[in-house]
């Protein structure tokens, strides 16, 4: 259970590690379910040990913005264009990437600010169509 709870952290769901899952770990395991599109039942079944393990990219601790630069911008502009965005990947997070972010996020039912902060960035690199 502490594995299932330490990689629930590294996911941003924040839980306390004491290796018993109550009704606090049932809770944080439906959000994360939730938050990866998955079947919100709280059971860590084969797809939730999977998508709480893959954590390729995680996020970099702060929000990507417009005016931001460099490798974090890279990764989300990639994803955006596998989202069925059509943005140049060039690590400038610009108007274009903006819009793009936008539009991605309207469409996860997120707030629709431009920003890539949390909530943005877990579902952004790991929904899976």
């Amino acid at each position: 259970m502490r594995k299932v709870q330490n990689q629930l952290n590294k996911n941003n769901v924040p839980i306390y590690v004491d290796g018993i899952f109550g009704p606090t770990t049932l809770k944080q395991v439906k959000e994360f379910q939730m938050r990866r599109h998955l079947k919100a039942d709280g059971i860590v079944g084969p797809s939730t040990w999977t998508a709480l393990y893959h954590t390729a990219f995680p996020y970099p601790g702060h929000v990507v913005k417009i005016g931001d630069q460099g490798i974090n911008v890279t990764y989300i502009q990639a994803r955006l264009n596998d989202a069925g965005g059509s943005i140049k990947i060039d690590g400038i997070f610009g108007p274009n990437t903006q819009l793009k972010v936008k539009e991605f996020q309207k469409k996860f039912g997120l707030k629709v600010d431009g920003i890539v902060g949390p909530e943005t960035w877990d579902i952004l690199f790991n929904y899976e169509e």
